[in-house]
């Protein structure tokens, strides 16, 4: 969301200064961003998809905040990427993010088993 109002006020910055072709552009990027928070959802539930496509047959709901708590806001773009484009990156993401140290460690401390695949 500060992405968006970041966005929104750069628009209206370069607006008065009358850039208005820039100002297009950055109107058109918020668009697409606001479109694609939207496709996506919140992240537990982007995060549950992708590790529901790394580790098929599980019930990963458990593990959900664990993951979403080792997340960083590069992780989240390419898991929304990958979920919106079914291009199966996503379970790969997913299983780098549950292999990091600190993933493991919160795993482990909330008694659950490891995610193996």
């Amino acid at each position: 969301m500060r992405g968006t109002k970041l966005a929104i006020v750069a628009t209206a910055v370069f607006a008065m200064s009358g850039n208005f072709g820039l100002a297009d552009e950055l109107s058109t990027m918020t668009s697409q961003i606001n479109s694609a928070a939207t496709a996506m959802g919140n992240p537990n539930d982007m995060v549950g998809s992708a590790l529901s496509s790394a580790y098929p047959g599980v019930d990963v709901t458990p593990y959900v905040g664990c993951v979403v708590d080792n997340t960083t806001s590069d992780d989240l773009t390419s898991l929304g990427s990958s979920v919106l484009g079914n291009d199966g990156g996503s379970a790969a993401a997913a299983m780098e993010i549950v292999n990091r140290p600190e993933t493991t460690t919160c795993i482990s401390d909330a008694g659950l088993s490891a995610l193996t695949n």
